[in-house]
């Protein structure tokens, strides 16, 4: 089940979702009775050599099952459930964690649909068969990117998202002040995701965009979306600050260090983030290849210090594995410190905070890393999720002290918990509770998760924040994925972009080295 809404998407709900198009309505389930929603308009709204796309008529409800077949008579269906009235099919079966084939050009396939509640109960009956056949192989094989989101970051940057049509796509996207050009005049860029940014534009400007989806090559294999249209910030706007979490597994675990430390650097250094909250990047002595004997978050920080100088706060302090490193060019840290929290397992936990100021607006920030106590026996003992409760409300007795004259607040880390945690998904809600904002609204396991999403633009938010090393890329049929890794904000706060940060081919497997046993998620932030 995939959804979004593009009138949502214009104030800042779900904007990347992977492979469905749009939600019609996320209120209550109807009450019509059973047998009483009938579907009628069900048609194919595009049509690729593998991909096709699906529209009917919404008929009052909010949730619908779509039925899919190779056969007329409906034989061997598969079915998958979405909110709204659109969906996308480019395999043989939407379960995003199945190895299905793609669709074959010039092949005839059949779909239903009906209307249910979003208790999944039968609200009528599947509608009349309807027949499409795609595109024969000398046409492109995928379907233009849907629902192309901008929104301004700082003076001469935009932020762009769209719906994801297939897992390992590049993109192109192009750009101009004149729509009227050819399309061939248009300034180009290519995302190798569903989303990110274009810098080096004129402030207080209108810029038009468009995307399409190219392969390694650069040959065009969709045609291009619709024409998104957004004003970048006035040359006085605040500059995004980009925030990142990543927990980098330590050295003492999984893989090899030496056979991952340039895949994690690489990792930090595509996104640049300005401000890094890292989980387990440990005290632990690593050999780097020239021989010197470092302390693993020091060798790491080498890796990524080339260009951008990045600094830790409270370096004065023993964090263990909780580090909070910061972009010196960028930021002053003007107060910093670490608190010890509470202990329930054999390694103690820590917040390390600091107050920034931006070089760049004078604009000041609280920014808080953090990793909460594991998971480990969580579903069975409820002394974990009590104890992560404890330090998450340790947490904002920390932002209370420390941050008195009330600047804007930024909580990264891996909270060890997530929206399916047994007994409760306990820090989220704590300090959700307290005021903090969840950009996702990932906070439970229903179909709307993310209605409520602050987040502008969102790219690589259906999968895991946690991937333990498998080679596919962990999802689920939620519209996000499961996150326990998060970038809470306060109130006033506008989140432009929110990303989790994965590199797939084709199949959906992770290509290269797989950094980490989590995957690093990425906020980036404008302050009130």
């Amino acid at each position: 089940m995939r959804f979004r809404s593009r009138a949502a998407t214009r104030i800042g709900a779900l904007s990347a979702v992977f492979a469905l198009l749009a939600v019609a309505s996320l209120g209550a389930a109807p009450t019509s009775s059973a047998a009483t929603v009938s579907i009628s308009g069900l048609r194919a709204e595009a049509v690729a050599g593998r991909a096709i796309a699906l529209t009917w008529t919404t008929a009052g409800a909010n949730a619908y099952r779509v039925r899919f077949s190779k056969s007329s008579s409906m034989s061997s269906p598969d079915t998958w459930d979405v909110l709204g009235n659109h969906m996308h099919w480019a395999r043989t079966d939407a379960n995003p964690n199945v190895s299905a084939p793609r669709l074959s050009p010039d092949t005839t396939y059949y779909f239903q649909v009906k209307a249910i509640s979003l208790a999944k109960a039968d609200l009528g009956r599947y509608s009349k068969v309807l027949a499409v056949t795609t595109k024969p192989a000398s046409a492109f094989p995928e379907l233009p990117p849907t629902d192309l989101a901008a929104t301004a970051g700082g003076a001469g940057s935009v932020y762009l998202s769209w719906t994801n049509r297939s897992p390992g796509l590049r993109y192109r996207v192009r750009y101009t002040t004149n729509p009227a050009l050819a399309l061939k005049s248009w300034e180009t860029v290519v995302i190798p995701a569903t989303g990110g940014v274009v810098t080096g534009l004129a402030a207080g400007t209108t810029y038009h965009f468009k995307a399409r989806v190219i392969a390694s090559d650069g040959k065009g294999l969709s045609p291009y979306s619709s024409v998104e249209t957004q004003v970048t910030a006035k040359a006085t706007a605040s500059p995004a600050i980009a925030v990142s979490t990543y927990n980098v597994l330590k050295a003492s675990s999984g893989p090899s260090w030496t056979d991952r430390r340039l895949a994690v650097a690489a990792n930090i250094t595509r996104l640049a983030p300005d401000v890094i909250a890292l989980a387990e990047a440990s005290p632990v002595s690593v050999i780097t290849p020239g021989g010197a004997k470092v302390k693993q978050y020091n060798d790491l920080l080498a890796l990524i210090d080339d260009d951008i100088p990045y600094r830790f706060a409270a370096s004065g302090y023993y964090t263990s594995g909780t580090k909070l490193a910061y972009n010196s060019r960028r930021l002053t840290s003007l107060n910093e410190g670490k608190k010890t929290l509470t202990e329930l397992g054999e390694q103690r936990r820590y917040a390390v905070w600091a107050v920034f100021s931006d070089k760049a607006s004078g604009k000041r920030v609280f920014v808080v890393a953090t990793h909460l106590e594991p998971g480990k026996g969580s579903a069975t003992d409820t002394r974990y999720n009590t104890a992560r409760i404890a330090q998450a409300k340790e947490i904002l007795a920390l932002v209370k002290a420390k941050n008195p004259k009330g600047h804007p607040v930024v909580i990264a880390g891996d909270l060890n918990s997530n929206r399916s945690t047994e007994p409760s998904n306990g820090p989220y809600e704590t300090l959700t509770a307290a005021g903090l904002v969840d950009p996702l609204d990932n906070a439970k396991a229903a179909w709307t998760t993310g209605s409520n999403a602050i987040a502008e633009t969102m790219v690589g938010v259906e999968y895991n924040s946690a991937n333990a090393f498998e080679t596919r890329a962990r999802r689920t049929s939620f519209p996000i994925g499961t996150h326990v890794d998060y970038v809470l904000v306060s109130k006033g706060v506008r989140v432009v972009q929110y990303q989790v940060v994965v590199d797939v081919d084709s199949a959906g497997d992770f290509v290269g080295t797989i950094p980490s046993d989590h995957n690093q998620v990425s906020a980036v932030i404008r302050l009130p």
